[in-house]
């Protein structure tokens, strides 16, 4: 028994897109396909399903324009991911999301080879998360509640299409992309990105990453520099993390974006975690500077192991506005 079927996965925004009835198929057959002709499997081979759901009760407390008092239920992010050995040394995942507006779209397209050029050096071919931010987002565990702050400000996307080649250096880690920079689209101009980020822990607690990456623009450049140091202790975890991102066109004022975000966890008991967060970002452009902060402050209970509710508050402002936009959430947090 086989299955099979033309999948359009880009749409008219040249994003990668399924259809929910494509999924509904493309899940059955991760499902049933394995079980349906055991002649195509080998000994080697292995299939992983594995998803998550970040799901929201939110309450707008103070917004300027007038939306106070808005409140709802909303589904942010759902995986389903395949992740699929294809022998010992090589695997290949598809992931795909489902954003709140329900529309699901290919995240993760890629194939894993490990050891590929010598021992603990790995090469990943596809749309996969460029070396930037992961470390610092992995370092936090709250993705549920936000974005790290280059994510938040738009400097990186969480994926880009492209080669990567990352492993041991010496006592360092290092990884390198090169990419479409255009996050999980085709690409659609000449230009390209690199990126570059080595990782180090001088010491049991201490874990920093410091990165790099240049983008050929079409009307100029972009580079970005960018730091984080985290520190562990016994039932609490300190990170900072800071980015530089200066822009030049070829002709005018070019455009200098800096950002800061200091983020903590501490345990209170022993199935709850306080969570803060405050950021600060400034964009100047030819002189006129907007600046910016991000607050978040958070209880995490974890009712399972990979069941969590967090209630958290959220506090974000522009200079110039006239009030900050807070909302008050319970966040649900549940692995799969």
């Amino acid at each position: 028994m086989g299955y099979s079927w033309h999948l359009n996965l880009i749409g008219k925004d040249n994003r990668a897109r399924l259809s929910p009835a494509v999924l509904t198929r493309l899940i059955a057959a991760s499902i049933l396909a394995p079980t349906a002709s055991s002649q195509s499997l080998k000994t080697s081979e292995s299939l992983e399903l594995s998803g998550l759901i970040y799901m929201d009760y939110a309450y707008v407390l103070q917004e300027a324009d007038g939306s106070a008092g808005y409140n709802g239920f909303a589904s942010r992010r759902l995986y389903l991911t395949s992740d699929y050995g294809l022998n010992p040394d090589m695997r290949f995942r598809a992931r795909l999301e489902a954003g709140a507006d329900g529309e699901p779209f290919m995240k993760d397209l890629y194939l894993r080879w490990d050891n590929a050029l010598a021992d603990g050096h790995r090469l990943t071919i596809g749309i996969s998360s460029p070396p930037s931010f992961t470390v610092s987002e992995g370092f936090l565990g709250y993705r549920s509640l936000e974005k790290t702050i280059m994510d938040r400000d738009n400097i990186v996307s969480s994926r880009d299409f492209g080669v990567k080649l990352s492993g041991p250096l010496g006592s360092l880690k290092y990884a390198v992309m090169f990419a479409n920079n255009n996050g999980r689209r085709s690409e659609n101009n000449r230009q390209k990105r690199v990126y570059g980020q080595i990782e180090a822990n001088p010491a049991e607690r201490i874990q920093l990453t410091l990165g790099m990456d240049y983008a050929a623009l079409e009307a100029g450049s972009s580079i970005t520099t960018n730091a984080f140091i985290g520190y562990r202790m016994d039932r609490a975890r300190l990170g900072v993390e800071g980015y530089f991102n200066p822009i030049r066109p070829h002709e005018g004022d070019g455009t200098d974006r800096v950002g800061l975000s200091v983020f903590g966890a501490a345990s209170i008991g022993e199935k709850s975690e306080l969570v803060a967060r405050y950021d600060f970002s400034n964009i100047d452009r030819a002189g006129q500077t907007d600046d910016g902060s991000f607050t978040m402050l958070g209880l995490a209970v974890f009712v399972r192991d990979n069941v969590r509710f967090i209630p958290n508050v959220l506090v974000a402002t522009r200079v110039g506005a006239d009030d900050a936009r807070v909302t008050a959430r319970v966040t649900l947090h549940v692995d799969f």
